[in-house]
């Protein structure tokens, strides 16, 4: 891993982990920071390095001589990339990158990765279908998703939470995620209703910089950042509408916790979110406009969130695949580990 946080592609590491550690032997290779509290949590073996880099990764591989390498993300990929012939090499590609979409150093270097791994696993067909170099390693490419369980979710709430918010987000406060874009949303939404009450979970770089500008907007009442939460699942319980406004994504695998919640999901339409959310669940917005004029909607008709409140819970069982997503990836393991 090139982080040593815990968010997204981090929760879904952990969870093949968990499902597949009685048939292989797992080794989670990052620099220390707030990953290791998890990791020790679930009794997962760590190996420390310094920061990610060839002379690290070659130290790892010549102390332990793995089977496999499963590099998630692109940095990871490429550094994992010069010992392709020592071991098999997995690319496990979370985000749908903007530099993806165009010939630049980034999208060459990566290029030069994915043609020395043994197999590229994406979170969406967005990967896929814009990756300018895609038609180079299509072959070896896999659209996986992410995998997912209402069951697991549903065991961390309280089923009877009252609703103190009218609206969540839970995401990283980075540009990533256009905390700034939700902000203004936030505004526009005051103008109609001034006791509007937000939560955003989750921290981020531009954590303070975000803060000041809720701020500056008249936001103070209206919106409780409480940072990274152990259970954020437990303030998603207690909201309304799940509002995300994210530049781009990966396969978007918070948008299904919210789904399992029975929460409307009111997203940006990019990346794995057009592939999740439907009308009948929420809506894919394009505008600020957009996101406004659906939340007030929800906001403004009981009748109308109770019955895409039931849709969402729908469409989370429709989407359900941990049984298949371990199938998948324990196959893979295998057919790697024989070759």
């Amino acid at each position: 891993m090139k982080t040593n946080d815990y968010s997204g592609a981090e929760a879904v590491n952990i969870t093949i982990i968990k499902n597949l550690k009685n048939k292989f032997d797992f080794y989670w290779v990052s620099q220390k920071g707030n990953i290791n509290k998890k990791l020790k949590e679930e009794k997962i073996k760590w190996i420390e390095i310094k920061k990610l880099s060839i002379r690290e990764m070659q130290r790892v591989i010549n102390d332990y001589r793995p089977d496999i390498l499963h590099a998630t993300d692109y940095t990871a990929s490429i550094v994992c990339a010069p010992f392709a012939r020592k071991t098999s090499v997995i690319n496990h590609l979370h985000n749908n990158s903007p530099w993806l979409k165009k010939r630049c150093v980034n999208s060459f270097l990566y290029r030069y990765a994915a043609k020395r791994a043994t197999k590229v696993l994406v979170v969406s067909e967005s990967i896929i279908n814009e990756y300018v170099y895609a038609n180079c390693i299509i072959e070896k490419m896999i659209n996986i998703g992410n995998p997912v369980s209402r069951e697991e979710i549903l065991s961390k709430v309280d089923k009877n939470e009252k609703k103190e918010y009218d609206i969540c987000c839970v995401a990283r406060i980075v540009p990533q995620k256009n905390p700034w874009k939700f902000l203004e949303i936030i505004a526009e939404l005051k103008k109609k209703r001034p006791n509007i009450k937000v939560v955003w979970v989750g921290k981020g770089e531009n954590k303070d910089e975000i803060e000041n500008y809720s701020h500056k907007l008249g936001l103070d009442e209206n919106i409780d950042f409480v940072g990274f939460q152990k259970n954020p699942w437990q303030y998603m319980a207690k909201s309304k509408i799940f509002m995300m406004t994210s530049s781009y994504e990966g396969y978007g695998l918070v948008v299904f916790e919210a789904l399992s919640l029975g929460l409307p999901c009111v997203v940006s339409g990019v990346g794995g979110l057009v592939n999740i959310v439907t009308d009948d669940c929420g809506r894919l917005c394009r505008t600020k406009g957009d996101f406004v004029e659906e939340c007030n909607l929800l906001l403004s008709s009981k009748r109308l969130l109770d019955n895409k409140s039931q849709q969402s819970i729908l469409r989370s069982r429709e989407l359900d695949n941990i049984d298949k997503y371990m199938a998948q990836i324990s196959s893979l393991y295998g057919e790697l580990y024989e070759s």
